[in-house]
């Protein structure tokens, strides 16, 4: 009884080893077919030992990849608005012992100049004042606000809070910091390598960290990233 149990063990393990060993060979042949056409396609390649951290990364990159793409296409460099029709994608897999590789792509001409769609990138000049704050009801409204952004602590789950946020007419424009006009009408939020959000800046020359009340600054953030977000009147 105990050798035709584990004979059993063992096939359903070889089994579901195969299934495992196919899919990663699936994706190796679309991961290998993506780098054969650099005309066609945008990617970044992340290895890391968590793969949460290794997609976050992996996501980072590729947008930096898309950035410097739009400024060296005369087409999109001056549009208000780029968008993407088909969202960036990324694919992991085991890589070695105890490591996750991520791949991030998207295709090129997914990547286009287009009123209605995910922005990816805003590039407008903003308005010339800051929003007014003397009505009791906006200070509510925008302290709502910013409790929902102190409430993301993961930079992967700050795409999806921004956009609701844009959606309920909350915020009017968000983008990464190095593409953004006069950054003094935008809200900072840091995040580090690791996709861990540190802080949510206020506006202004002179800034305030917004979870603790105390005075802060971008340069305090060596090597960060920052997203920056108008919120509106």
């Amino acid at each position: 009884m105990f050798r035709r149990y584990f004979s059993v063990v063992l096939l359903f393990a070889f089994c579901s080893m195969a299934s495992a060993q196919s899919n990663v060979d699936e994706k190796k042949r679309e991961i290998n077919s993506i780098k054969k056409s650099p005309e066609q396609y945008l990617y970044v390649e992340v290895v890391d030992s968590l793969e949460e951290v290794a997609v976050t990364k992996a996501q980072h990159y590729l947008q930096d990849e898309i950035d410097e793409f739009v400024e060296q296409q005369a087409k999109l460099k001056n549009a208000p608005k780029i968008v993407a029709v088909d969202m960036k994608k990324v694919v992991t897999m085991p890589r070695g012992n105890n490591r996750v590789r991520a791949f991030a792509y998207i295709k090129k001409s997914n990547i286009i100049a287009a009123d209605n769609a995910v922005v990816l990138k805003r590039d407008v000049k903003p308005a010339d004042a800051k929003p007014a704050l003397n009505d009791a009801t906006v200070k509510t409204k925008r302290q709502e606000t910013i409790d929902r952004l102190l409430a993301v602590k993961r930079f992967a789950d700050l795409e999806g809070c921004l956009n609701k946020l844009k959606g309920e007419g909350r915020i009017s424009k968000f983008g990464k910091q190095k593409t953004l006009q006069n950054l003094d009408l935008y809200v900072l939020v840091v995040y580090n390598r690791n996709g861990d959000i540190e802080a949510v800046l206020s506006e202004g020359p002179q800034r305030t960290n917004l979870a603790t009340g105390k005075v802060d600054n971008i340069s305090n953030y060596k090597e960060r990233g920052a997203i920056g977000v108008m919120i509106s009147k």
